[in-house]
C-alpha cells in the first residue's frame, strides 16, 4: 500500500545580518557579532524535532564564496528579499559601505539588507537591540538609526 505526503514542507528560511567585528557582550564575555549571529545560526538549526529541520539559516559566514556572476553585495541583497525571516542584529553601527542603485553611495550593507528585506515584505523584518561597546563610522550610524526609527515595526503584543 502506498502512502502520499498530504504536503511536503521546505525549512523555513531565516537570514542573519549584524556587524560582523564590532564587540559586544554575550555569554558573559566580550565577542564579536559575527561570534553571536554563528552561535545563533547553530542553536537555531539544531531544532530538529524528528530529526527534521525546519529552519535554513544564512549568514554571510556560512556562504565559502559568490557565483561568477554575483558579488558579496548582491548576494546579500538576494538573501534578504528570499529569507521568510529577516532577524537584524543591532549594535546601532551601519555596517560595510558598498554601493546600492537603490539607496546610493555610502551605505552600509546592514543598512541596505534591512531596507530590501524590509521593502519586500516588512512582515518577515524582526530586530535584536545589542548594547554597543565599540562606536563605528558615525555618519552611516546616523542614518542608519534615523532610518530604522521610521522603518521599525513594533514587536507584536
Amino acid at each position: 500500500m502506498r502512502t502520499s505526503v498530504v504536503s511536503s514542507f521546505q525549512p523555513l528560511s531565516i537570514m542573519i545580518s549584524s556587524r560582523c567585528e564590532d564587540a559586544i557582550s554575550f555569554n558573559g564575555r566580550i565577542s564579536t557579532m559575527a561570534d553571536v549571529r554563528m552561535a545563533i545560526k547553530q542553536t537555531i538549526e539544531d531544532i530538529r524535532p524528528a530529526g527534521h529541520s525546519l529552519f535554513d539559516v544564512w549568514i554571510h559566514e556560512g556562504e565559502s564564496h559568490t557565483a561568477g556572476s554575483q558579488n558579496t553585495w548582491d548576494t546579500c541583497m538576494n538573501k534578504a528579499r528570499q529569507a521568510d525571516v529577516f532577524l537584524v542584529l543591532y549594535n546601532g553601527n551601519a555596517g560595510w559601505s558598498g554601493s546600492s542603485k537603490m539607496l546610493g553611495d555610502h551605505v552600509g550593507i546592514c543598512h541596505a539588507e534591512f531596507a530590501e528585506a524590509f521593502n519586500t515584505a516588512h512582515g518577515k523584518v524582526r530586530s535584536i537591540q545589542f548594547p554597543a561597546i565599540l562606536p563605528h563610522r558615525i555618519l552611516q550610524t546616523e542614518n542608519f538609526r534615523a532610518i530604522s526609527r521610521v522603518r521599525m515595526c513594533p514587536d507584536p503584543k
